[in-house]
């Protein structure tokens, strides 16, 4: 089965015979590919860090897709709920 490639912008070059590994390597090496990578570290993986770490999330306890995203939903519903109560003022 062959994989069909997106439809590429003017200033695209073809990258569908690279594997995965290679079109990110040759995204980092673009200043804009850099820039929007590193914006991972500030908006999505303290997120992972802080369920994984403070909350001690390692696993999910429930079986089948429905019942996993229904768990996962909960654990980011109390996360954010304990972000917005340790915000308010004394």
């Amino acid at each position: 089965m062959t994989r069909s490639c997106p439809a590429l912008a003017a200033d695209d070059v073809d990258d569908c015979h690279l594997t995965p590994k290679q079109r990110m390597a040759r995204k980092l090496r673009t200043k804009r590919g850099r820039e929007t990578y590193s914006k991972r570290k500030w908006m999505v993986e303290p997120v992972f860090g802080q369920i994984k770490a403070c909350r001690g999330f390692r696993q999910f306890l429930l079986r089948g897709l429905q019942q996993m995203q229904g768990e996962w939903s909960l654990l980011c519903l109390t996360n954010n709920l304990l972000k917005l109560f340790r915000a308010q003022p004394a």
